[in-house]
C-alpha cells in the first residue's frame, strides 16, 4: 500500500486505506438512472414542500410592508383590507423594493399588457419617468410576462418561477460537467434551500439575473465540449438577453464578469480554443444584440438621469459586511431576522447577511474539496473565495471598488448568489465523491466539526463580550444551531459506513439540507417559536434517520413521499392552527376608500394627487394607475429633480426616493413648504393633496377638505386653483437655455398663462377668450391622447416631463415639441379650433435597438438553417 493510502476492491467491498484508517466501506448499491423529466417534476415538488406555507397554508411572500403600504405612515399600519395578524418580521431583505419598486412595477407591466402595449414610459410617477430604461422594470424578461394572467393576489408565484429556473439550469449545467443525476439534483437542492433567494426573492431583478447564470454555464460548457452543437449561439444568445433584460445593471454585471472567467476557464482546457472562443464571443454579442432594447435605453437614461451613488459618503463600491456575519452562512438562527435585532448586532440591515446554507452542505463541500481531482472545484472554490473576499472588505481586493463600473455595484447585495453558486457546485461535486468512494468521510467530518467548533468558540466569545441581555436566549440559539451543525453529518457518515451511498443515505443528505431550510426559513415568528420549529424539526430529522436504519428493504416512493411530508406537514399544521407565520394572502391593490375617490376626482389623469405625508406610498400610484408625486426609482431624471427641488420641495435630498418631505426645510413643516410653493403646485396639475395629518387650514382659496376616509384616517384636499394637466397659454416669453427660463419662472405671476419657452417664437396672442375646453384625456403607459377645443392660438402645454424621445402630433400631423418652463412638453397651436393631440414616447435609441435586435435574432434564425443545408451538402458529396 502506497503511503498516501488508496482504494482496493475485495469481494464487493472498497477498502479506503490511508495510514490511519483501516474501516471498510460498502460499495454503494447501483442507482437507477433518473430521467431529466424527472429531475425537473422532483425539483419542483421539492420547491412545493420547502415553500408549503405558501402554497398549502394560504400565506404569501409578497411583502406587507407595513411602513411602506396604501395606508401610509401614519394610519392603520398594514396595506388597506388585510385584516389578519401583522408578522413580527420578514425574511425579505428590502421590504420598500421588494414590494414599492418591484411588485408595483409588475402589476404595471401586467396591465399594460393586457392593453397591447410594451410600457416604455411610466406616466404616474411624478412628471413622468422612462421605465425601460430605469434599470428595475424588467419589462422585457420573458417570465415577467406572466403578470399579464397571474392575478395581483398571487403574484408571488411568478417570483418562484426564478428561484426554480435557478436549480433546474444547475442540475443540467452539473450534468453536463459529468455527475450523476442525483449528484447534480442535489446541486439543485442547495439553491431551493438556500437563504440567498429566500432573502432576495422579492427583489426580482435579482433572482432573475441570478436564475440564467447556471444557464450560460451550461451553455458555455457545452460549446466548449460539442464545438459542432447546432443550438450553441442560440443558446448562449438567450442567456444573455434574459440575464441582462431580467433585472438591474448591479446584478447583471457581476454574473456575465463570472461566466466570462467561466469561459477563459472553458477555452484553456479546450481541444481548439480559438474556435471555442470565436464562438461564445459570437453568441454573446448576438445576445447583447437581441438585449439592445434594454441596455441603449438604459445608458440613455442613466446619462440623463440622477444616480444616488455619485453623491453618498461612500463608494458603493466599497460597501462590505463585518466578517462576523460570515457565521451567517452555517449558524443563521443565531442572528433572528433580518430586521430583527440580533445578539452580535449584524442583522438589522439589508446588507449584513449575504444568505445562509445548511450546514451539511459545507460537509458536502469539504468532501469534494478533499477529492481533490475537479478541476471545476478548483474554479468555483476560486469564485467563492474572491466574491467572499471581496464581500467581507478584504483590503487586496477594494481595488475593484475604484474601477469604472464596478465601483457602482454594491456587492454584498448583488454579487452575493455567485458564493451560493459556487457552494451548490462544491457539494454536488462533494456528493458525487462520496458516491465513487473516493474520499474519507471520517476526515472529511473530523475537518467539518473543527470548523464549526472554531466558528461556534469566536460567536460564543462575540456573545459573551456584546452585553447581551438575554444571554440564555443567545446561548440556546447557537446549541440548536450547533445541533443542526454536527448531527446531520455524524449520522450521514455512520449510515455510509453502514449502508454505502445508496438511497438511504441520498435522502437523508437531502433532509439534512431541507429540514433545517425549513425551519431557518419561516417569518413572522417570535424568537421562542423559532427555536421551536428548529427543534421539532431536529426531531423529524433524527426520527427519519432511525426509520431508515431499521427499514430492510428501502422503497424510494414510500420514502420520498414520507420525505415530502415530513418536510411540509408540520409548516401546514402550524399554519392551520396560529395566525403566526407569513402574512395571510391578500391583494396589496385592493383600494382605500379614498383611492377609489380619488380615482373620480382625477378625472382619468386630467389632473394629478401628492401624497403629503406618504399615504399612498410611492409607487403605488403606478401599481394602481394613479398619477402621483410621489417615486420610489434607481433613477430620476436630472430636470426633473433639479426643478423639485428648486419650486416644491427645497427639502428633497433623496432624489431617487421621494414620499412627501424626506427631508423637511429647517423650521418649516411641510404643509408651509407646500404653500409656499403651491402655485407651482397648480402649474404642475396638482389638484388634490392626500394626508392623514389633522387639517388646520381650510381657508378661501387655499386647501380645503373635500373627502375623509374614516377607514384609513386619509382626507383628500382640494386645491381650486390647479390647472389642467393640458393647458393653454397665450403669452410666450422667450429665453435663451433652461437656466433663464427657471430665473423667469421664479419671476412670473401668472404662471398658467405665460408659457417660457427656449425657442423664437412669437411673444403674445391677440385673443379675447383665452380658453381651452378638453373634450377628452387618457393616458397611456408611452402616449397621452386628447381631443381639445382652442379659441384663441398659443402654446399646448402638458404638464408632463419634457425628455427626448418625446414627440408630438395635431390631427395626425406630427408637430415641433417644444420645452415649456424648463421642464414640460408644449407645441404651438396656430389658431383656434379642435384638434386631436398626441404625445408619445420612444427612447432616442429605439431605432438602433430595434435594428440590433432584428439582425440579432435573424442571424440565430438563419445559421441553423445554413448548418443543416451545409450538412446535407457535405452528405451528398460523400455519396
Amino acid at each position: 500500500m502506497a503511503a498516501g493510502g488508496g482504494i482496493h476492491a475485495a469481494k464487493g467491498k472498497v477498502a479506503w486505506q490511508p495510514a490511519n484508517y483501516t474501516a471498510t466501506i460498502p460499495i454503494s448499491p447501483k442507482l437507477p438512472k433518473i430521467g431529466r423529466v424527472k429531475l425537473i417534476i422532483g425539483l419542483v415538488l421539492t420547491m412545493v414542500s420547502l415553500n408549503a406555507l405558501v402554497f398549502f397554508g394560504g400565506r404569501t411572500r409578497v411583502p406587507l410592508a407595513p411602513t411602506l403600504s396604501t395606508s401610509g405612515l401614519l394610519g392603520p399600519m398594514v396595506p388597506f383590507g388585510y385584516l389578519k395578524r401583522v408578522p413580527l418580521d420578514t425574511v425579505e431583505n428590502d421590504i420598500g423594493g421588494a414590494f414599492n419598486a418591484s411588485y408595483n412595477y409588475d402589476q404595471f407591466l401586467g396591465r399594460s399588457l393586457r392593453q397591447g402595449i410594451i410600457p416604455l414610459w411610466d406616466p404616474y410617477l411624478g412628471f413622468g419617468m422612462p421605465h425601460l430604461g430605469n434599470g428595475l422594470s424588467a419589462v422585457l424578461y420573458p417570465p415577467n410576462w406572466l403578470h399579464a394572467v397571474v392575478p395581483p393576489r398571487f403574484g408571488d408565484f411568478v417570483l418562484f418561477l426564478n428561484w426554480w429556473l435557478a436549480a433546474v439550469f444547475l442540475v443540467l449545467f452539473l450534468l453536463r460537467i459529468g455527475l450523476d443525476p442525483l449528484s447534480a439534483a442535489f446541486g439543485g437542492l442547495v439553491i431551493l434551500c438556500s437563504g440567498w433567494f429566500s432573502g432576495w426573492l422579492g427583489l426580482r431583478e435579482i433572482t432573475g439575473v441570478a436564475a440564467w447564470f447556471p444557464f450560460l454555464l451550461y451553455a458555455v460548457e457545452r460549446t466548449t465540449t460539442e464545438p459542432d452543437w447546432r443550438w450553441k449561439y442560440a443558446t448562449i444568445s438567450v442567456g444573455v438577453f434574459c440575464t441582462v433584460s431580467a433585472g438591474h445593471p448591479e446584478a447583471f454585471i457581476p454574473s456575465l464578469l463570472a461566466v466570462c472567467a467561466y469561459g477563459l476557464f472553458s477555452v484553456s482546457r479546450s481541444a481548439r480554443p480559438v474556435r471555442t472562443l470565436a464562438d461564445l464571443c459570437i453568441g454573446a454579442a448576438l445576445g447583447l444584440a437581441l438585449a439592445a432594447p434594454v441596455w441603449l435605453t438604459f445608458l440613455e437614461t442613466f446619462q440623463l438621469s440622477y444616480q444616488p451613488h455619485q453623491t453618498w459618503s461612500f463608494s458603493a463600491g466599497e460597501l462590505s459586511v463585518n466578517v462576523h456575519g460570515f457565521g451567517n452562512f452555517i449558524f443563521p438562527a443565531l442572528f433572528g431576522g433580518i430586521h430583527q435585532h440580533s445578539f452580535l448586532d449584524l442583522a438589522g440591515s439589508e446588507y449584513a447577511s449575504v444568505g445562509w446554507l445548511p450546514s451539511s452542505v459545507i460537509f458536502f463541500v469539504l468532501a469534494g474539496l478533499l477529492a481533490g481531482k475537479s478541476r471545476y472545484a478548483w474554479f468555483f472554490l476560486g469564485l467563492f473565495l474572491f466574491v467572499a473576499l471581496k464581500i467581507y472588505g478584504f483590503p487586496p481586493l477594494q481595488f475593484l471598488a475604484q474601477l469604472p463600473v464596478l465601483k457602482e455595484i454594491i456587492w454584498p447585495r448583488y454579487g452575493a448568489f455567485l458564493m451560493t453558486f459556487a457552494v451548490a457546485v462544491l457539494a454536488a461535486i462533494g456528493l458525487a465523491a462520496v458516491q465513487r468512494a473516493t474520499v474519507n468521510l471520517r476526515r472529511v467530518l473530523i475537518l467539518h466539526c473543527f470548523l464549526v467548533a472554531g466558528l461556534a468558540f469566536e460567536l460564543l466569545c462575540q456573545i459573551l463580550s456584546s452585553h447581551v441581555p438575554t444571554y440564555g436566549e443567545a446561548v440556546s440559539a447557537l446549541v440548536v444551531a450547533l445541533i443542526w451543525a454536527v448531527l446531520p453529518p455524524i449520522l450521514l457518515t455512520e449510515l455510509h459506513d453502514r449502508y454505502g451511498a445508496g438511497w438511504r443515505f441520498m435522502m437523508v443528505a437531502g433532509l439534512s439540507l431541507a429540514l433545517p431550510a425549513v425551519a431557518y426559513n419561516t417569518s413572522g415568528f417570535s424568537w421562542g417559536l423559532q427555536l421551536c420549529i428548529s427543534a421539532i424539526y431536529v426531531l423529524v430529522f433524527a426520527l427519519f434517520v432511525a426509520a431508515s436504519r431499521l427499514t430492510q428493504q428501502f422503497n424510494t416512493v414510500v420514502a420520498a413521499t414520507a420525505a415530502f411530508l415530513a418536510i411540509a406537514l408540520p409548516m401546514i399544521v402550524f399554519a392551520k392552527i396560529t395566525d403566526y407565520g407569513p402574512p395571510r394572502r391578500y391583494d396589496a391593490l385592493t383600494r382605500p376608500p379614498y383611492l377609489e375617490k380619488l380615482v373620480e376626482l382625477q378625472q382619468n389623469g386630467l389632473y394629478r394627487h401628492f401624497a403629503l405625508d406618504a399615504a399612498p406610498m410611492p409607487n403605488t400610484q403606478t401599481g394602481f394607475g394613479l398619477p402621483g408625486l410621489s417615486w420610489i426609482v434607481p433613477t430620476v431624471p436630472n430636470v426633473f429633480r433639479e426643478f423639485f427641488q428648486r419650486f416644491m420641495d427645497r427639502g428633497l435630498h433623496i432624489p431617487n426616493w421621494y414620499a412627501a418631505n424626506v427631508g423637511v426645510v429647517p423650521n418649516m413643516s411641510a404643509i408651509d413648504e407646500l404653500y409656499r410653493n403651491l402655485r407651482f403646485f397648480s402649474l404642475a396639475g396638482v389638484k388634490y393633496v392626500t394626508t392623514q395629518r389633522p387639517v388646520e387650514r381650510d381657508e378661501p382659496g387655499r386647501l380645503h377638505k373635500t373627502f375623509s376616509d374614516e377607514a384609513t384616517g386619509t382626507s383628500i384636499l382640494e386645491n381650486p386653483s390647479a390647472n389642467l394637466r393640458l393647458f393653454l397659454a397665450t403669452n410666450i416669453k422667450n429665453v435663451e437655455d433652461q437656466a433663464q427660463a427657471w430665473d423667469s419662472l421664479a419671476r412670473l405671476v401668472n404662471l398658467s398663462d405665460t408659457a417660457v419657452v427656449e425657442r423664437d417664437l412669437p411673444s403674445s396672442t391677440d385673443c379675447a377668450e383665452k380658453k381651452l375646453d378638453v373634450e377628452e384625456f387618457t393616458v397611456y403607459p408611452n402616449s397621452v391622447k386628447a381631443v381639445v377645443a382652442a379659441h384663441c392660438s398659443g402654446m399646448l402645454v402638458l404638464s408632463d416631463l419634457y425628455f427626448p424621445g418625446w414627440h408630438a402630433s395635431l390631427d395626425g400631423t406630427e408637430q415641433s415639441l417644444y420645452r415649456v418652463d424648463g421642464v414640460f412638453r408644449g407645441v404651438s397651436i396656430e389658431r383656434a379650433g379642435r384638434y386631436v393631440v398626441e404625445f408619445w414616447y420612444r427612447p432616442l435609441s429605439w431605432n438602433m435597438s430595434l435594428t440590433l435586435f432584428s439582425l440579432g435574432a435573424s442571424i440565430l434564425l438563419i445559421f441553423p438553417l445554413f448548418r443543416l443545408y451545409a450538412q446535407r451538402a457535405t452528405f451528398r458529396a460523400r455519396r
